[in-house]
């Protein structure tokens, strides 16, 4: 099982630089680092998805996720649609291609993102902005027996998000 996150903030990745265009903009902080990576001063910061595509190889059960901001703070726009639309497409894309799967393997979902002027105490007191990725390799036949099957589940802000189980094979 293999697993790779990124998280590329927004003023960084989305936000637009003085006399930047959005789409170069876009192009240098997200679809580069994810073939690319990106290199800070004194050593790498972030590996590319791209240095790690041949783990993911051969793997039918390969899912990507794409998690970004719904239109929730917008009361011009319906709650539930992203913020940036054609550029979580534009990264669906670019994931699908580095990984070799289809463009329905990569799951595009919206959240409530959490304005820290506004409730200061969110990201410390609830369950805004966590992720969990929970793991049991040990279950079903051949392993503890916790549970029938193996599996693995994210977790995103309450809501799982993500899951799958097997049965994994007899010890020797």
């Amino acid at each position: 099982m293999s697993f790779f996150l990124a998280h590329y903030w927004e003023d960084v990745s989305f936000g637009k630089e003085e006399g930047a265009n959005y789409k170069l903009q876009f192009a240098k902080q997200v679809t580069n680092f994810l073939k690319s990576g990106f290199t800070a001063p004194g050593g790498p910061a972030q590996d590319s998805l791209q240095q790690h595509a041949a783990d993911f190889q051969g793997d039918p059960g390969l899912h990507a996720l794409i998690l970004s901001p719904d239109t929730s703070e917008d009361p011009t726009k319906p709650n539930g649609q992203f913020v940036y639309p054609k550029k979580i497409t534009s990264m669906a894309s670019t994931v699908a291609t580095i990984l070799g799967v289809t463009p329905d393997k990569v799951v595009q979902d919206t959240y409530v993102g959490v304005d820290k002027k506004k409730d200061p105490q969110a990201l410390k007191t609830t369950a805004a902005g966590h992720m969990i990725f929970d793991y049991d390799p040990k279950g079903g036949p051949g392993g503890s027996r916790r549970a029938p099957l193996a599996a693995w589940r994210i977790i995103w802000q309450r809501d799982q998000i993500l899951a799958d189980q097997w049965a994994p094979p007899a010890s020797s």
